[in-house]
């Protein structure tokens, strides 16, 4: 192939593999909006009733059909995804068509434990799919009490690049009312101790927002005042 060619056909790719780029983060830049747009979720928060019991009703706002699957886990400090944790639910897997609906019911076996239901999008296997494919994750919050989360002003002095450490003095799950220039998590369990630093100063403490380890082109929003958080995962395919 001739030199100008090649270089015509390179930049071609360049300049397509940028849009596509550019494109997955404006789409990523809208979360949670674009979650919703894969998504309906009623309710969004939950809460177990007498019998440990928790429903909520999902709707695809998709223009295709999509597979998903649940799972309930603990939800620990820092975000921890405790797996394992005794409880139930139903479906644990699920298929949708665009516009439909389905219940999901779980049982939660340990009351003393806060727990998070995650309702994963199954990825596709047609090898025919290109472009840009996303991968949507909803971890619904499972409370105690329904006046969770407690919002709370956390008062601290931080003088500019600066740290300090903050405790959730509360015995309930708190949301923290945090000036825009300081960095922090949203969401403290009870008793649960994390870093709050002012802009320009170095976090070496994971946010407590942060799900379980995803993939490096995985892209999450928890900025919900009802404490769901919304990823969704990108991957190119070729054409």
């Amino acid at each position: 192939m001739p030199h100008s060619t090649m270089s015509v056909s390179a930049a071609r790719l360049a300049q397509g593999w940028s849009l596509l780029v550019f494109a997955s983060l404006a789409v990523l830049a809208s979360l949670p909006s674009v979650g919703h747009a894969a998504l309906g979720i009623s309710p969004p928060q939950l809460f177990p009733d007498r019998s440990g019991i928790v429903v909520t009703e999902v709707q695809s706002s998709m223009t295709s059909a999509s597979r998903w699957s649940v799972r309930l886990v603990g939800w620990g400090p820092a975000g921890e995804e405790i797996v394992g944790v005794p409880g139930d639910v139903s479906p644990r897997f699920f298929g949708l068509a665009p516009g439909g609906r389905q219940l999901i019911r779980a049982r939660i076996k340990e009351g003393t434990r806060y727990h998070r239901l995650l309702i994963e999008q199954i990825p596709e296997t047609d090898n025919e799919i290109t472009g840009l494919a996303f991968r949507f994750r909803f971890s619904l919050p499972v409370y105690h009490h329904r006046q969770e989360p407690v919002a709370l002003n956390p008062a601290v002095a931080l003088a500019e690049g600066s740290c300090a450490s903050f405790r959730n003095p509360e015995k309930l799950v708190v949301r923290l009312a945090l000036d825009t220039d300081i960095a922090g998590p949203q969401t403290l369990l009870p008793g649960e101790t994390t870093q709050l630093c002012r802009k320009g100063a170095p976090r070496d403490t994971v946010t407590a927002e942060a799900a379980s380890p995803r993939s490096d082109n995985a892209t999450g929003a928890d900025n919900r005042s009802d404490g769901m958080s919304v990823a969704a995962s990108s991957s190119a395919a070729a054409d």
